[in-house]
């Protein structure tokens, strides 16, 4: 097995626990095990997995690559629905409350991931929430409800592990890779091959223009909304009236009236309207939406999201200006330079905090994998695990 517990944490990470589709309870429960228990695959406590719901699992993970991110052997994905198993029944013990945060994070992950999929496959493929939907429930036989529930049930063993781990992670948290007792260190390059450094000024000079910094536009918006909450775009009435809306608006930005006031009384971005203030300059804004870097590998991401004309205009605007009106896949947007950064390689001193938060991060990962590996250990140990198929038998039990 030792193929499959290499696999474990990456199952925890980047793949949702796998769908458990043995839940049945009850009757039902009953009625399927005496139809089908000279198909049984494996036993887990109480729960038994058979050889349709292992086909199941497997078929919707195979649909679903590019969303896991991951292909899986069939036996592979039956020890992954047994550390399922085993891991939510440990964490039904805790009182855990779920992250929601991290939640989203995880389902944006995926939503990126399934983006960047259909994007290798047609260069004009403009991503929508509802496609997204339709292509879990289509590809991967899953109601939206299911496959969001699966990300939430992952998340919480995720939250279990961290919990687990607190100790030590607590203890990373006070070092400061200063001292020479911190090193050498260990880290992975972008083609997964180990490198040794001495000292943080070692992983900046080797690693230089890892600090670049690309050109960016820290930008607000006041935002009219023109798609639905399917993603369906208005009626083409409906949408002459938003973009009167948009004029009227302005108008009065053009005879000089405060962005953040109009942004308050005209944007339909409730989740940006609200006062943000920005921790390095102290200064507060309406509308808010951030850096969006202009050069480099990540530019194709702020060209994704708003099309190349609004990409342009991006390129044109000047900081302290406001656009025209523009038009997205969203709706109309009248957008706001904060501040416009040019490219720049970051000095060692700016540097010094990101590397120690990457080394941070990259020791957090390593022990909540321990954790996670001697955790499953620990639960395979205790519980009563039973194969009734040779072909899947764990070959280290």
């Amino acid at each position: 097995m030792s193929k499959i517990k290499s696999l474990m944490f990456i199952t925890l990470i980047f793949v949702c626990l796998v769908p458990s589709v043995a839940q049945t309870e009850g009757k039902k429960r009953k009625n399927l095990l005496s139809n089908v228990k000279s198909n049984n695959v494996a036993k887990v406590g109480k729960n038994i997995i058979t050889q349709a719901e292992l086909d199941k699992t497997y078929n919707e993970m195979k649909s679903m690559e590019a969303v896991y991110g991951k292909e899986l052997s069939k036996k592979e994905i039956l020890e992954m629905m047994i550390d399922d198993y085993l891991l939510k029944d440990r964490v039904k013990e805790e009182t855990l409350i779920l992250d929601e945060n991290q939640f989203n994070q995880e389902l944006n992950m995926m939503k990126y991931q399934y983006a960047q999929m259909k994007t290798q496959a047609d260069s004009n493929y403009k991503y929508s929430d509802e496609d997204f939907k339709r292509y879990v429930e289509t590809d991967g036989k899953m109601t939206y409800a299911a496959f969001e529930d699966k990300i939430k049930q992952k998340v919480l063993g995720q939250q279990f592990i961290t919990k687990m781990a607190t100790p030590k992670l607590q203890a990373l948290d006070r070092k400061t890779f200063e001292s020479s007792k911190d090193f050498p260190v260990e880290i992975p390059g972008a083609n997964g091959v180990l490198s040794k450094y001495n000292s943080l000024r070692e992983i900046y000079e080797e690693n230089e223009q890892s600090f670049l910094v690309p050109t960016q536009i820290v930008l607000k918006h006041i935002y009219f909304r023109t798609i639905d909450a399917e993603g369906v775009q208005m009626k083409a009435d409906d949408k002459a009236a938003v973009k009167e809306r948009a004029k009227d608006c302005y108008s009065r930005l053009k005879k000089g009236e405060d962005f953040d006031k109009l942004c308050l009384i005209y944007s339909d971005d409730g989740a940006t309207k609200e006062e943000y203030t920005d921790q390095t300059s102290g200064e507060t804004h309406r509308g808010y939406i951030g850096p969006f870097p202009l050069s480099g590998q990540y530019a194709k991401i702020t060209r994704e999201k708003y099309g190349d004309t609004i990409f342009e205009v991006f390129n044109q605007l000047k900081a302290g200006q406001f656009s025209d009106i523009c038009e997205s896949q969203y709706g109309f947007h009248v957008f706001y330079a904060i501040e416009k950064k040019e490219k720049t390689i970051l000095s060692f001193e700016e540097s010094k905090s990101t590397i120690v938060q990457q080394l941070k991060n990259y020791e957090m990962q390593k022990i909540n994998q321990e954790t996670y590996v001697e955790l499953m250990k620990d639960l395979r140990k205790k519980a009563d695990i039973k194969y009734y198929m040779k072909e899947y038998e764990d070959s280290e039990k």
